[in-house]
């Protein structure tokens, strides 16, 4: 009998391979159901997946955009578009929000704090926006990331 490098790849040959592994997958499959119980099944799933966004998250299309606040000496106008748009989709249910007023000011305003985190839906594209504060040598620097899904 031939190894497998040492086989004429002929289509029947390769449709041969496909199903033994297949029937294997399957096999094994119910293996996993039948012997583990769900709790176990569920964290295997859950290391997988952690170690797959870890490691594979730029190649399965996730960007970062970072946002300064502050370009030179100048306000990044981007960046209050992005603290006026966020405004109106904080979860009110979250653990901690950013209030302030000033004197001029009628009503109080809320603001996403430090690493809050924030979902939104654009045309169908999943967005994760987060406050993050950056702190250089020179002093500190805020901005807003968006990771685009």
């Amino acid at each position: 009998m031939r190894s497998f490098w040492e086989m004429e790849f002929m289509p029947t040959n390769i449709f041969s391979a496909y199903a033994s592994l297949a029937a294997s997958m399957m096999l094994f499959r119910s293996l996993v159901n039948d012997i583990l119980p769900e709790p176990v099944r569920s964290f295997f799933h859950s290391m997988f997946e952690q170690f797959v966004k870890k490691y594979f998250a730029k190649s399965l299309g996730q960007m970062t955009i970072m946002v300064d606040e502050v370009i030179g000496f100048t306000r990044n106008e981007i960046y209050e578009a992005a603290e006026v748009y966020l405004r109106t989709k904080i979860n009110l249910h979250s653990d901690r929000l950013k209030v302030n007023k000033t004197p001029k000011q009628k009503n109080i305003n809320l603001s996403m704090a430090k690493d809050q985190e924030v979902i939104d839906m654009f045309k169908g594209i999943r967005l994760k926006w987060q406050f993050v504060l950056i702190e250089a040598n020179r002093g500190t620097r805020q901005g807003v990331r968006e990771e685009v899904f």
